[in-house]
């Protein structure tokens, strides 16, 4: 899925502050504790249950992976993306 399309489908559910597809901040979401690195294609941080359930099913629908991540600490190695990834 291209930039544009994810863009116009995360806008269909979130408002700009709730996700971002910056360059500098995803490349400083890309880390975490391990060796491994992959750039996500987009942050989202859902507000609501209904947001959160809403992302699930678009991810599901266009077989997006998500990487959930909590405290800003990713430290588990094997959910590191190889693809297309929300984080």
């Amino acid at each position: 899925m291209n930039q544009d399309k994810l863009n116009e489908l995360l806008s269909s559910i979130f408002d700009k502050k709730s996700f971002s597809m910056d360059k500098a901040l995803l490349y400083f979401y890309s880390m975490d504790v391990s060796v491994k690195e992959h750039i996500p294609d987009a942050v989202v941080i859902p507000e609501t249950r209904e947001q959160l359930v809403q992302l699930v099913k678009l991810a599901y629908e266009h077989e997006i992976p998500i990487i959930p991540r909590g405290a800003n600490v990713k430290d588990l190695q094997e959910l590191i993306a190889e693809q297309l990834d929300l984080l």
